[in-house]
């Protein structure tokens, strides 16, 4: 089409769109390649010439990306991962995930919606229609609702704007919110799925009862909500892995708590709690968990990225 555009007014757009193309065929040619060279047939003709996928300096990125060059679907997501929580840097991840969507690996379909949403990513839009089906059919939650917003024709003010659109099917639509509604129970896609069955003409949904809102946090002084002992800690980091860890908390004569991970790598940190809110420093790092009830502790990152979100057990709970 590019060829036959001559001076057409689409040109630069076409362009654009051939160069991401040639971009995201590069960069998995060579994850591939490296993960030949790993199996020791990195002398494959097709990889003639291929350079190893680039590496910055930065040291956790690097190694996300010797992960990479196996291959496995989990270390490329994870890299993708990475660059997509980078701003400078998310144009890089949707490549990736184009790569892992044709392996129908669902959470980088998923992703897929991201791209075209944030970045106008025309390769992975047109990607996003044609593997969005199987992956809410896989029973994905995230594919499903998206594929039912582009499917339906319901106008509605708790309604996002679709990433894609598709020929229209209401109760196809229904079908998949309902899905959603039995897996994850929200006032908002009930609301949703209340508002379609409406203008669809159908009897109100017979979807379980909501469950009751989360008591109220509770407002016990503020050395209550920490104490002195050996904590045991669940929840994931910021790249979303799942933490499994034991924190020494103590509580010294100034105010201030140390926070030390007795499990795994070593950690210390040192605290102030105001009220709901530990301020924690680690050597040059500082990170403020909010307590949100129940033992649970959301951390954020002094220039705003998430951070830790964690479950912390008291000394003697069972």
């Amino acid at each position: 089409e590019l060829e036959g555009c001559g001076a057409c007014a689409r040109r630069s757009a076409l362009q654009a769109e051939l160069d991401q193309l040639l971009a995201q065929r590069r960069l998995a040619l060579q994850i591939g390649c490296a993960g030949l060279r790993a199996m020791g047939v990195g002398d494959a003709p097709m990889c003639r010439g291929v350079e190893p996928p680039p590496g910055p300096g930065d040291d956790e990125l690097r190694q996300l990306q010797a992960d990479a060059a196996s291959g496995r679907t989990e270390s490329i997501f994870a890299l993708a991962m990475f660059y997509k929580n980078r701003r400078d840097k998310a144009v890089l991840a949707c490549p990736y995930f184009s790569t892992l969507a044709q392996r129908n690996h669902d959470p980088s379909i998923d992703a897929l919606a991201w791209c075209v949403n944030n970045l106008e990513a025309e390769p992975e839009k047109r990607l996003l229609i044609d593997k969005l089906p199987g992956c809410a059919a896989r029973g994905h939650m995230n594919c499903q609702y998206t594929l039912g917003r582009a499917l339906t024709t319901l106008k509605y003010d708790k309604l996002h704007p679709a990433v894609v659109t598709l020929p229209p099917d209401d109760r196809r639509a229904l079908a998949l919110w309902e899905s959603v509604a039995r897996q994850a129970p929200q006032a908002r896609i009930y609301s949703l799925v209340a508002a379609l069955r409406q203008q669809l003409g159908l009897p109100p949904h017979d979807l379980p009862p909501l469950p009751p809102p989360p008591a109220a946090a509770p407002t016990a002084p503020a050395v209550a909500l920490l104490q002195t002992g050996n904590y045991r800690v669940t929840g994931q980091d910021a790249r979303g892995r799942v933490i499994f860890a034991t924190l020494r908390v103590e509580l010294g004569a100034d105010g201030r708590y140390t926070l030390t991970n007795t499990a795994g790598p070593a950690r210390t940190g040192v605290g102030v709690l105001d009220g709901k809110t530990l301020e924690v420093r680690y050597g040059d790092m500082a990170v403020s968990y909010q307590h949100m009830g129940t033992g649970i502790w959301i951390g954020t990152f002094a220039d705003g990225r998430p951070g830790e979100s964690l479950r912390l057990i008291p000394p003697g709970a069972p």
